[in-house]
């Protein structure tokens, strides 16, 4: 019963880090892919 918050948990923690790091560093991602 507790594995179930502590995912979706876990899933919105990594959301909103991929956001912070999409929204604060998009030119170093574009550079390193090219």
């Amino acid at each position: 019963m507790i594995a179930f918050p502590v995912a979706a948990f876990m899933l919105i923690l990594y959301n909103t880090y991929n956001n912070f790091v999409y929204t604060t560093l998009p030119k170093k991602r574009k550079n390193n892919e090219r």
